[in-house]
C-alpha cells in the first residue's frame, strides 16, 4: 500500500503517451491535459485547507480545540481567487502558445476522471491515512500546490516550445512526457518525504 500513490501518479502520467500513440493526441492535447491536472490539484487543495492545522505552533491542547470555521472558509476563498487567476493565466498561455485547440469531450472526460482518481489516491493514502494534515499549517497548505506545479509547468512549457519547433514528432512528444513523469515522481517523493510519509513507510517494512 505504501507506494500505491506513486504508482497511480505514474499510471496517470502514462495516459498522454497512450493518447499520442493510439488516440492521435497533439501537442496542444498534452498541454491541455497538464492544465487540467493543475485544476485537479487545486480542487484537492480545498479539503486539505479545511483539514490543515491552524498553526504548527499549536500545542496538543489547542490542536484539539474547535477550528475557526470562518478563518478556514476565508482561506479557501482566498485560495480559490488567487489560484483561479493562476489557472486563467496559465490556460490563456496554453491556448495562445500551443493552439488552435483540437481536443474533444472524450479527451476531457477521460483526463479529468484519471486525474481525479490518481490525486484522490494520494489524498486518501498520504494526507488522510498518514495524517499529513497534522504537519502543515493552513498558510503552508495554501501555497503548497505552487511549489510543485510552477517548476513542473515551466519545464513542460519550455519542452513544448522545443517540440513545436520540430513539428511535434511522436518521439519528441513521448520524450517530453517522460521528462514530466520524472519531474513529477521526484517532486512527489520529496513532498511526502519532507512530511515523513515515505520515511515512516520504509521503517514499517
Amino acid at each position: 500500500m505504501k507506494k500505491y500513490s506513486l504508482y497511480s501518479l505514474v499510471l496517470v502520467n502514462v495516459l498522454p503517451i497512450i493518447g499520442v500513440l493510439f488516440l492521435d493526441w497533439s501537442l496542444f492535447s498534452i498541454m491541455f491535459f497538464y492544465w487540467l491536472e493543475s485544476a485537479v490539484v487545486g480542487a484537492y487543495n480545498i479539503p486539505k485547507l479545511l483539514l490543515a492545522r491552524v498553526s504548527l505552533e499549536d500545542d496538543a491542547k489547542e490542536s484539539k480545540a474547535p477550528s475557526n470555521v470562518r478563518g478556514r472558509l476565508s482561506a479557501v476563498c482566498f485560495f480559490f481567487v488567487h489560484y483561479g487567476m493562476f489557472m486563467l493565466g496559465h490556460g490563456l498561455f496554453v491556448f495562445e502558445m500551443f493552439g488552435p485547440p483540437d481536443i474533444n469531450a472524450q479527451t476531457v472526460v477521460l483526463g479529468i476522471a484519471a486525474l481525479m482518481v490518481s490525486h484522490g489516491v494520494s489524498f486518501k493514502l498520504n494526507y488522510l491515512d498518514h495524517r499529513e494534515y497534522e504537519k502543515v499549517s493552513i498558510l503552508q497548505q495554501m501555497f503548497a500546490p505552487y511549489k510543485r506545479i510552477v517548476i513542473m509547468h515551466i519545464t513542460i512549457i519550455l519542452g513544448g516550445m522545443l517540440v513545436s519547433l520540430f513539428g511535434a514528432p511522436v518521439l519528441a512528444l513521448i520524450f517530453m512526457v517522460l521528462v514530466k513523469i520524472a519531474i513529477d515522481v521526484y517532486a512527489h517523493r520529496m513532498e511526502h518525504t519532507k512530511l515523513g510519509t515515505f520515511i515512516r513507510n520504509r521503517v514499517r517494512v
